[in-house]
């Protein structure tokens, strides 16, 4: 049976071109507050394994993540994007 609103999100290890490293803005975030990750992470509620396991596997992050770390850094979103085109991340 085939619902044709339904919306799948479907997060893909392999990076393309012009994908955003979601990790290396993470990082950014982190080191421009003089933080290490497990601060971040802590500070954010965002589970530390999960920051540390998409470093070690180059993964994406969620958009939940990646909202609760904006959140916790009373940042909007856009802010979070801003980063990799200051830093040229792409």
């Amino acid at each position: 049976l085939l619902y044709p609103f339904s919306l799948r999100i479907y997060i893909l290890p392999v990076k393309e071109e012009h994908e955003l490293d979601t990790m290396a803005v993470v990082k950014v975030l982190a080191d421009e507050r003089d933080l290490t990750l497990f601060q971040l992470a802590q500070l954010c509620r965002v589970n530390y394994s999960t920051l540390k396991n998409a470093e070690n596997r180059h993964d994406q992050l969620n958009v939940d993540t990646i909202e609760r770390i904006c959140n916790g850094l009373h940042m909007p979103m856009s802010a979070f994007f801003a980063v990799s085109e200051r830093r040229n991340m792409r």
